[in-house]
């Protein structure tokens, strides 16, 4: 089947294809941690915030960490600012951050990122000294992240800690071991004993030497014997003369 002879199939007069009036294709934005979305309006970011400490409770002179963790829930979040003002009783020594410029004004800590994309995450970590007790005994630390593109759901902007604060701690004093006095013993002298000298071998006035000593003393017993022996004869020769002398007179 063919049109008539002379008859082209046409549109209506006036009418083309159009859209429909006021509206125009638009992507759909992607949800991709870090990147953001392809062409047209990003959705609006939730950033949310997490503080956290190392204890429960702490004493004066001790150091405290505390952590803070925000994260990109969802879209994009331009302008972030994450900021921790801490307790009069606590010095900062100090912070660090992940991700951002970080400052220290006083006793807060600032933390500025230009912008978050879905799921992206900052942590913060805070280094302070406890120097004081509260009259409460106790300290409660707030801190808040905000964005100019935020969902304005701000139960999730405010987190805080709560710690206990006890007395100075007392340091232990360990008992001293009573040092054991051990008396020095003083060494005995010792006493090297002297050999006698030895005999001289050459005695020049009696001619005396080690092996003859004993028979030169026998002999000068011997010698001495004699001498008397001749000493009684002597006197025994003058003894009969002397009583015959004295008997001539009785004889007579």
């Amino acid at each position: 089947p063919t049109s008539p002879p002379g008859e082209e199939p046409t549109s209506p007069p006036g009418e083309e294809p159009t859209s429909p009036p006021g509206e125009e294709p638009t992507s759909t934005p992607s949800r991709s941690g870090g990147g953001g979305g392809g062409g047209g309006s990003p959705r609006e970011g939730n950033v949310a915030i997490i503080k956290s400490m190392d204890r429960e409770q702490a004493h004066v002179g001790e150091m405290v960490n505390f952590w803070l963790t925000v994260t990109n829930e969802d879209g994009r979040s331009d302008n972030v600012v994450i900021r921790d003002t801490l307790h009069p009783c606590l010095t900062i020594v100090n912070a660090t951050t992940s991700w951002g410029d970080l400052a220290i004004e006083g006793n807060t800590v600032t933390v500025a990122i230009d912008r978050l994309f879905d799921e992206d995450e900052v942590t913060v970590h805070i280094l302070a000294s406890l120097n004081c007790q509260p009259e409460s005994h106790e300290i409660i630390n707030t801190a808040t992240v905000s964005s100019t593109s935020d969902d304005d759901e701000e139960e999730d902007n405010v987190n805080s800690v709560t710690f206990q604060v006890g007395e100075p701690a007392t340091p232990t004093v360990l008992p001293t071991d009573t040092p054991t006095l051990t008396p020095e013993t003083t060494p005995s002298p010792t006493v090297t004993s002297t050999p006698p000298a030895p005999m001289p071998s050459l005695l020049p006035h009696t001619g005396i030497t080690d092996g003859n000593l004993e028979c030169h003393a026998a002999r000068m017993v011997c010698d001495t014997i004699n001498r008397i022996r001749e000493q009684v004869r002597d006197t025994t020769r003058d003894v009969p003369n002397q009583g015959e002398h004295r008997r001539s007179p009785g004889g007579r």
